[in-house]
């Protein structure tokens, strides 16, 4: 079996095979992550939170638009909502309720 990261087993010391280097490769990327994450303000790790969230919504209102064509500004945002909380019954309710509002306008 031959893998793209098979190389860099010689790279990681103590690396004899893909697993153990896909292993030691996730622990260093890991440990980079958590001493990011440990290094933040937390106003900055609620900025972050933010910045996420808003990539997120945008993803989702992307792959609403592939979907469904060109929508109104207030539709699309309704439609992400919709895919966010639809699951839960009343805020689907009230959501569809708001999308048929921006709907007929």
């Amino acid at each position: 079996m031959t893998h793209d990261l098979v190389p860099f087993a010689v790279l990681v010391e103590g690396a004899a095979d893909y697993t153990t280097c896909r292993r030691l490769l996730m622990s260093l990327i890991e440990a980079a992550y958590q001493a990011a994450i440990d290094g933040m303000t937390p106003s900055q790790k609620i900025e972050r939170m933010v910045e996420l969230n808003a990539w997120a919504r945008w993803n989702i209102g992307r792959r609403i638009i592939q979907e469904r064509g060109p929508l109104s500004d207030a539709e699309l945002k309704w439609r992400v909502a919709l895919w966010l909380y639809g699951n839960e019954p009343v805020c689907r309710q009230l959501i569809e309720e708001q999308l048929a509002r921006v709907s007929s306008e």
